[in-house]
């Protein structure tokens, strides 16, 4: 299932890691287990080859969260998918 999210909030937690609270029509009716992940992708970012680049994040949030998800990720390699989530702002895809 591919779904398009959308930013609500991100909370800085250190100078390299921040928590993206995310959403979208029907996540409140997502039931997930502790330990799940998405494989997340930002539209139009590809690595040098022309492909998506795609990488599974781990859910953040609890599964008694309605409502949206959060992610937390740490910006790692300057040009990896992870340092590119923290280019983006509130109300992002």
């Amino acid at each position: 299932m591919k779904i398009q999210a959308k930013i609500v909030e991100i909370r800085d937690e250190t100078p390299s890691v921040k928590t993206f609270r995310v959403t979208w029509d029907g996540v409140e009716s997502l039931e997930f287990k502790a330990g799940q992940f998405f494989i997340l992708s930002i539209p139009g970012f590809t690595n040098e080859a022309g492909i998506k680049v795609r990488r599974p994040f781990s859910i953040a949030s609890s599964p008694l969260d309605k409502g949206y998800v959060e992610f937390t990720i740490t910006a790692k390699r300057p040009e990896g998918l992870s340092s590119r989530t923290h280019q983006l702002k509130v109300g992002d895809t």
